[in-house]
């Protein structure tokens, strides 16, 4: 570490200094743990959606964006955006919420129009995912970037530490640390390593760190006396290079975690589409493993990656995440679906968002097919 410096934390802040559960939102990473303390109180048991609703829309599959825009104009005169908006938003479990941001609807269309390519979509897996990222991002379906810091937890701090949280009632908490949780390699590792420094060694605390033997960057505990906090590239340097900030939640589920960005390293590399950004780190990177990639490319990168126009990526991240999860496909059969096992909104919903948020997603999802079978 080195001595003689001093650094005043960046005063940031997270967009709530509470678990995601204790809010209704999604757990995205996995990364929070009740430690003392019931979360069942916390979470509604959901009505059933009825079976002849099921058995109605899990008739309904989009095979293009055209066909999700067809069914919305056939039955509302409107997109389902206006659909939303007009019929479901700020109401029982969707109070507090409606569809909105700078271009909502071009987002909107990217991104169903890259899904429906890869695979046709029932109208119930649809609107699951629409309640997904209604609740978390507003529906606006572009990436977001995962926000950072708190008051005990300034700047970067707050996703290398292990943070503990108090929520209502006295429930205890503890976030995960992003530097040492095996789903990442700690910033000491990749100190050590030739493939990561190589590029890197022009950056702020390049020279001081490279090949470190202090165990602290292995650790949980942010060194905020002698590091800066800051997200700021001018200032922490190298130290933003880390996999702890690097692979910080991004895109409509929140991609987290090494070990998942190997996925999408391995998904550009077979890129055959034609996205010239994707294009062109499929030929950068030839030659490279996954691992590799995510070792030698920069979080610039990734954030580039997360904001193609095409929007093909977004969507291969919630693919894989589906895969990886076996939450997909959605049962057409009505006690099934109302379940809480394989092919059920539950399980979906306890698969992106973390155990609780599976009861949320289908209530919101109940009350939207309500608005539709009307």
């Amino acid at each position: 570490m080195l001595t003689g410096q001093a650094f005043i934390p960046e005063i940031s802040y997270a967009q709530d200094e509470l678990p995601p559960l204790e809010l209704g939102l999604a757990d995205f990473s996995q990364s929070w743990e009740l430690t003392q303390g019931d979360s069942t109180i916390l979470v509604a048991t959901a009505a059933d959606i009825s079976d002849d609703t099921v058995i109605k829309l899990s008739n309904v599959t989009f095979k293009t964006l055209a066909d999700i825009h067809d069914y919305f104009d056939r039955k509302f005169s409107t997109s389902f955006i206006g659909f939303f908006n007009s019929q479901v938003a700020n109401k029982g479990a969707w109070q507090g919420k409606r569809i909105q941001g700078a271009k909502s609807e071009e987002n909107f269309s990217a991104y169903w129009h890259s899904a429906t390519l890869s695979a046709p979509v029932s109208l119930m897996t649809f609107l699951s995912y629409m309640s997904v990222f209604i609740n978390e991002i507003n529906g606006n379906l572009v990436s977001r970037t995962e926000s950072y810091g708190s008051q005990d937890h300034p700047g970067i701090s707050y996703l290398f530490n292990v943070v503990n949280m108090t929520g209502a009632g006295g429930r205890k908490w503890r976030k995960k640390s992003y530097n040492s949780d095996p789903l990442n390699y700690s910033l000491h590792q990749l100190l050590q390593d030739d493939l990561f420094l190589g590029s890197r060694m022009n950056l702020r605390f390049a020279n001081d760190l490279a090949g470190t033997t202090d165990d602290v960057w292995k650790g949980s505990s942010y060194p905020r006396d002698s590091f800066p906090t800051s997200g700021k590239a001018s200032e922490s340097g190298i130290i933003l290079e880390g996999d702890f900030y690097k692979f910080r939640g991004r895109g409509l589920i929140q991609t987290t975690w090494r070990a998942n960005y190997r996925d999408l390293a391995n998904y550009i590399l077979d890129y055959s589409g034609s996205s010239p950004l994707l294009l062109d780190f499929k030929k950068r990177w030839a030659g490279y493993t996954a691992d590799q990639i995510c070792t030698l490319s920069t979080g610039t990168n990734w954030d580039d990656i997360f904001a193609d126009p095409k929007a093909e990526v977004l969507q291969a991240a919630i693919r894989i995440h589906a895969r990886k999860g076996a939450y997909l496909p959605l049962s057409t059969s009505p006690d099934a679906l109302n379940g809480n096992a394989a092919g059920s909104i539950i399980k979906m919903g306890n698969g992106i968002g973390g155990l609780g948020y599976g009861n949320n997603l289908k209530a919101r999802v109940r009350q939207i097919c309500l608005a539709i079978d009307v």
